[in-house]
């Protein structure tokens, strides 16, 4: 099937930038705010100064005609060019593979169900996308996502074999990294919220401006951005790994403290907080195996850096 596909070009040469919403079926802010946007640039709201935009406002449009997060596989796992497709996300591949190969940056809008704080998925030690997320606006950024996976089954001890989240990533921003264009996936707030729409039509609108110079009307509103951004490297997962007497209820980024209980088990054992940091992307109501929630820790710009650095100028900028 082909996706709708909305272009808008400057008459100077520039970044051609990707935004894709409505990967997820229950996840509407995306589409929302995509769609509020194509209708600000025909209306002459907005204009770009230079390059061109891209949006796939509905990446699985069944998805989000019945409300659920995906039809047969999840498109956010799968995204490669697939010669063969039989399920109906798989379909779906081979037009946005080709759109984010033609792109030279990418954005791509999400919601989540944990709570209602917006963050980022950060690349490792990217400073093009660190600086991508910067101008998006919002307060957490994070990163090392199938490493925190792999080393809470080793502290836990449960089997990583079936775990897709210590796989290798398939989504669309990894996708992109592969090709060499600075990608991000931003998490707006609750899905189906109000707020996430505000921040997803906002991140996309700072996206226009930080890539293609785009001049925005003073009479749309604006939501101010936030002055300390925080860079989390997630560590590791808690997981509950027997029954037990007592899960304590963390808010998404609620801080932790070193030794600060996180569940207590039946069998006497207690699962405590290794050093202050974060609870990121809770869970309220795990069985045994679950989650109870990811444990990151704040960076400074030169600790997310390393010595692995990836600096602005080293992607290849095909409109330059």
């Amino acid at each position: 099937m082909e996706l709708e596909v909305v272009k808008f070009s400057s008459t100077e040469q520039g970044c051609n930038l990707l935004i894709t919403g409505g990967v997820h079926g229950n996840e509407p802010c995306g589409p929302t705010a995509i769609k509020r946007i194509i209708n600000d640039f025909e209306s002459g709201k907005i204009k770009l100064g230079q390059g061109s935009v891209t949006f796939i406002p509905e990446c699985n449009p069944k998805a989000l005609q019945q409300n659920v997060r995906f039809i047969d596989v999840d498109l956010n796992r799968i995204m490669r060019p697939n010669t063969s497709p039989e399920l109906y996300e798989e379909h779906l591949c081979n037009q946005i593979c080709t759109e984010i190969e033609k792109s030279d940056a990418f954005l791509d809008v999400h919601s989540y169900e944990a709570g209602d704080i917006p963050f980022v998925f950060l690349g490792p030690q990217n400073e093009a996308e660190l600086d991508f997320a910067s101008a998006l606006g919002g307060e957490y950024f994070i990163h090392n996502w199938k490493n925190a996976y792999e080393q809470g089954h080793k502290d836990a001890n449960i089997p990583i074999s079936g775990d897709k989240n210590a796989k290798a990533p398939t989504s669309l921003a990894y996708y992109a990294k592969e090709n060499g264009v600075p990608s991000l996936t931003i998490e707006c707030g609750q899905n189906g919220g109000e707020n996430a729409e505000t921040v997803a039509y906002n991140a996309i609108l700072n996206a226009l401006e930080y890539w293609c110079d785009a001049s925005v009307d003073a009479d749309i509103p604006r939501v101010q951005k936030v002055p300390n951004q925080k860079i989390i490297e997630l560590k590791t997962v808690f997981f509950k790994t027997a029954t037990s007497q007592k899960i304590e209820q963390f808010e998404n980024f609620q801080k932790l403290k070193k030794g600060q209980l996180v569940a207590a088990f039946e069998d006497g054992k207690t699962l405590n907080a290794p050093e202050d940091g974060f609870a990121v992307l809770p869970y309220k109501t795990p069985v045994v195996g679950d989650k109870i929630a990811i444990f990151g820790v704040e960076q400074s710009k030169d600790e997310y850096l390393g010595q692995k650095n990836i600096p602005v100028n080293t992607f290849e900028r095909r409109f330059k």
